[in-house]
């Protein structure tokens, strides 16, 4: 199956493999050695304590009794580690890779599935609300203050979550008010950046009890400003590429009675960024050409500033949440409405491209679950969701005139119609729009005092509407027949099968089954109109995708407590895969077309370990090997059969240790974390360019400080180890003479907070 592809070398997974352990076995020998310094560590061990999950939608269980491969974070351990982004947190699960290709625009994979075409791969949920933006692939990154938990469900969740959870699940869970008790908590800090600018950040949360056992609120507020480290020489600007990140949310419980509480939530948030772009020396000399609109010749070039190079992205999330338990059965109604706008402007072969994105949605979700103490609980519910996303293809952003034959030549190697007029700005402008329903459930029977059987299924369709509204276009594509309007109804069904068995309360031994679909996608309609010129016709909007996942999971509770060990192995097989492709016109000049013509499969393995078995120490150790590969040639893509699918890394682990110890009798305790995680090298494909293939990398952070119940203060280091590596980047671009995103130099910080 994985021939033709070069077989990954033993050594190099055994000397990563070697690596996390001396990592691991360093840190311990740093931490004993400081906690010596300070007092001796006690001699009896203490049990790991282990998070509660809500993913599974009938009741809360430990992650150690979940039979599905399921990790997750307390708010509280990112606040101790002083973590700004929710991104940045997803890195540290197992098979969870992300990379950027914008400022703003944030892609996630999981377990090799992985696109940068149509809706996202993953399903992404911010509290109850679904992240699902109709043809865009990135989620946003949000600032992870004052979460309940943050979960990662890996593999297909076609039923509980639907459409687009072809990877998995992300669940972003904000806490809730508290009544009878006021609190306020805040985060003071600042930042340097190795070569580049400062930064400094603000953070505040305060719960307010406002009637007696009844009402109460939470307010959260952030700014966070990160200092750029990426030059223009010849703008003469230095560190363009700074990000600001300012949101705020509030909250609002009400709990009439004892069974019966209702959330009310809004969510703001608002990032700005400068494009990571830079050659090894963090440095990139983009130019603007200039020309003369009546006679078409050049009279200059402008060099590229910091502001077009910009990329904003607005989201506002409003939700209304109802709960009400009667026995053993409860009901639960979830509202929302998401809007978000996003501006993401590239320099694209010496022209400016913009991508303009405004959308939103509305979601209800609700089921009656029955989670009594008996043999059997279940689930059962309804969806809807209602969205709109309007996408814009602009040139000529960020100057008067431009070359009209430049454009154009530009224009066919994307594909694009060209243009009658050089100061024409709108290439395109689609709205789509898609109204989808589901009905769902999943059932737990437990055969005996060690086996349950799970067995989930949901229906789902799909209507989707294409609309192209840019005049000159829309009647191109009326004259050609294809239409300025295009439809495409989806319906599917997919089930899961789930088998658990615990021989002893320390263990669970687990097999999974589950299916995941993701919609078809519409062609760009000046790709349209440009093919059918030439009398190439295809379907306007592509087919669904489909997958589906076997997984041999075990999770084991050793050493009286002490140890946890959580390995899944698994396989899956994606048909119908949606890539943009080429297809031969007269004379063979290919144009591109989006079409469902890709097959994957993969192998691949999860680790998770934690210990803790000396009192203040905590070891952990997370990893993932996955053999992702396209299952046929695509030379239309620029892919090869054993080709590894896009974007998806072969290795990535994390190693970390934490220790926390009393200070004398200061009444003060003291803590160090060490985490470092290594992301191997991902690839990027198209159409009759080589492909891309990023570096690999792996990042070193520390952090360090004291603790009392009011205050704390710390010092933190990122990037310790200086690693210099470009991250991500697309192949088209890369061709076009566009330098990789640059990780971030090193940066130390410095952080107090206080609880009142």
């Amino acid at each position: 199956m994985f021939s033709k592809r070069a077989a990954f070398d033993k050594n190099v997974l055994s000397n990563h493999i070697s690596n996390a352990t001396r990592l691991l076995a360093g840190s311990t020998l740093t931490l004993t050695t400081l906690v010596g310094a300070a007092q001796a560590a006690g001699d009896e061990a203490f049990v790991l304590e282990e998070i509660v999950v809500t993913a599974e939608k009938r009741g809360a269980t430990s992650i150690m009794d979940t039979s599905f491969s399921i990790s997750a974070v307390t708010g509280e351990a990112l606040e101790e580690r002083g973590v700004t982004s929710v991104i940045d947190a997803l890195k540290q699960n197992p098979g969870v890779s992300s990379y950027s290709l914008s400022g703003t625009a944030n892609y996630v994979q999981i377990r090799g599935v992985s696109s940068v075409v149509g809706d996202a791969t993953i399903g992404y949920y911010l509290d109850d609300i679904p992240f699902s933006l109709v043809g865009v692939t990135s989620v946003p990154d949000v600032n992870p203050y004052d979460l309940e938990r943050l979960e990662v469900l890996r593999g297909p969740q076609g039923t509980l979550y639907g459409a687009g959870s072809l990877g998995g699940t992300v669940r972003i869970l904000t806490k809730a008010p508290e009544h009878n008790e006021f609190s306020a908590k805040g985060t003071l800090g600042v930042s340097s950046t190795k070569g580049g600018d400062d930064g400094w950040k603000a953070q505040v949360a305060v719960n307010i009890p406002l009637l007696e056992d009844v009402l109460s609120a939470r307010i959260v507020a952030s700014s966070n400003e990160t200092g750029g480290y990426i030059d223009l020489p010849l703008a003469a600007e230095n560190n363009h590429n700074d990000s600001t990140d300012d949101s705020y949310r509030a909250k609002l419980r009400w709990t009439p009675t004892e069974d019966l509480s209702v959330d009310l939530s809004y969510w703001h948030s608002n990032q700005e960024a400068g494009l990571g772009y830079g050659e090894d020396d963090y440095s990139w000399s983009p130019v603007y050409l200039e020309f003369d609109a009546l006679t078409n010749t050049p009279v200059g070039a402008r060099a590229v500033t910091g502001n077009d190079l910009r990329n904003e992205s607005t989201l506002d999330m409003y939700s209304l949440r109802i709960e009400y338990d009667f026995g053993d059965y409860s009901i639960y109604s979830a509202t929302s409405k998401l809007e978000t706008d996003q501006a993401s402007d590239i320099n694209y072969l010496g022209v400016p491209f913009g991508v303009p994105i405004e959308a939103e949605t509305f979601n209800q979700e609700l089921r009656l679950s029955y989670h009594g103490d008996g043999t059997l609980s279940w689930t059962a519910g309804l969806f809807y969701m209602d969205a709109e996303t309007d996408i814009d293809a602009v040139t000529g952003l960020f100057f008067e005139q431009t070359s009209l034959d430049t454009l154009n030549a530009i224009l066919a190697l994307s594909s694009l119609p060209p243009l009658a007029n050089p100061t024409l700005a709108t290439i395109s402008e689609e709205k789509s729009v898609s109204e989808q329903w589901a009905i769902f459930g999943e059932t737990k029977y437990q055969l005996s005092d060690t086996l349950a059987i799970t067995v989930g299924a949901r229906y789902f369709e799909d209507q989707r509407e294409t609309e192209e509204f840019e005049p000159a276009l829309a009647a191109g594509l009326e004259a050609l027949a294809i239409g300025a309007k295009r439809e495409a109804d989806f319906s599917k069904a997919t089930g899961r099968l789930n088998l658990a068995w615990t021989p002893d309360e320390d263990s669970l031994y687990y097999l999974n089954v589950a299916q995941g679909f993701r919609s078809g996608t519409a062609t760009p309609g000046p790709t349209l109109a440009q093919a059918a010129a030439v009398g190439i016709n295809f379907d306007p909007i592509t087919d669904e995708e489909n997958l589906t996942s076997f997984e041999l999971g075990s999770k084991l509770t050793l050493l009286d407590g002490t140890l946890l060990l959580d390995l899944a192995a698994y396989y899956f097989d994606w048909q119908d895969i949606i890539v943009t492709t080429s297809i031969a016109g007269p004379g063979g000049v290919p144009y591109a077309a989006r079409l469902n013509v890709g097959e994957a499969d993969a192998l691949g393995l999860d680790l998770g370990l934690t210990y803790g078995g000396i009192d203040g120490l905590t070891l952990q150790l997370t990893g993932n090997f996955n053999e992702s590969e396209y299952a046929e040639d695509l030379p239309g893509a620029g892919i090869s059969d054993g080709d590894a699918v896009t974007f998806v890394p072969e290795l990535t682990y994390s190693a970390s240790a934490e220790y926390r110890w009393a200070v004398g009798g200061t009444g003060m305790e003291a803590s160090i974390f060490g985490i470092y995680t290594y992301t191997d090298e991902r690839t990027d494909y198209a159409i009759g360019l080589p492909p891309y293939v990023s570096d690999d990398f792996g990042v070193l952070n520390l952090r360090m400080g004291l603790e009392t119940e009011q205050w704390s203060l710390y010092l933190s280091g990122q990037n310790l180890l200086d690693e210099d590596t470009g991250i991500s980047q697309l192949a088209l671009s890369d061709a076009s003479g566009t330098p990789p995103n640059r990780l971030r130099p090193q940066t130390v910080a410095l952080e107090f907070t206080f609880n009142l």
